[in-house]
């Protein structure tokens, strides 16, 4: 069993990095992984979860992730700076 939960949370890394937070469904992680949806849902309540549980997993590099990013607050708003930052943790982490 534990087995598929990590097939499920590297194929949602891979998803996540290549299309982000709010373009991945679920419908393409569990495609990736070549698994039925409901599937899924034994390991994870939802994308969202999915998504939490990967931060928390690498928690350490996403931190030095965050320490290390520069950010210009007088041309991002905050969400565009979190979305190009977890964008550039999972393409790290791939």
């Amino acid at each position: 069993m534990a087995d598929r939960k990590e097939e499920i949370i590297q194929a949602g890394i891979e998803v996540f990095a290549a299309r982000g937070y709010y373009n991945t469904h679920i419908a393409e992680i569990v495609e990736k992984v070549g698994i039925a949806k409901g599937t899924f849902y034994l390991y994870f309540n939802s994308k969202k979860d999915l998504f939490v549980s990967l931060i928390k997993r690498h928690e350490k590099i996403f931190l030095e992730v965050f320490d290390n990013y520069t950010f210009d607050t007088n041309n991002k708003d905050l969400k565009i700076f979190l979305e190009e930052m977890l964008l550039g943790f999972f393409k790290i982490y791939k």
